[in-house]
């Protein structure tokens, strides 16, 4: 319920653009992920994964926001690897 809650949450300050803070819901977000991954669905994580390294670009962190996005899409069978084992 928590992770269905921020996930709906970082939106709103993003929007206003307040990315320090969206960018605060998704680490809350990633620890959720952590703690309860057999709960997440990876396609929700994926998600994240994306709008993780939008919002890390849009606070000038573009290094770390193409690592993300390096780790998802380069990922040789999307189908057997987790992208809850990226953001852990």
């Amino acid at each position: 319920m928590l992770f269905r809650k921020h996930l709906i949450l970082w939106r709103a300050p993003r929007f206003q653009g307040k990315f320090t803070e969206s960018l605060a819901s998704l680490e809350y977000i990633k620890t959720i992920v952590e703690r309860r991954s057999k709960l997440i669905f990876n396609e929700d994580c994926r998600d994240i994964i994306y709008v993780l390294a939008y919002t890390l670009r849009e606070l000038n962190d573009s290094i770390s926001a193409e690592s993300y996005l390096r780790l998802e899409t380069t990922r040789p069978n999307r189908d057997d690897t987790s992208s809850v084992d990226i953001l852990a």
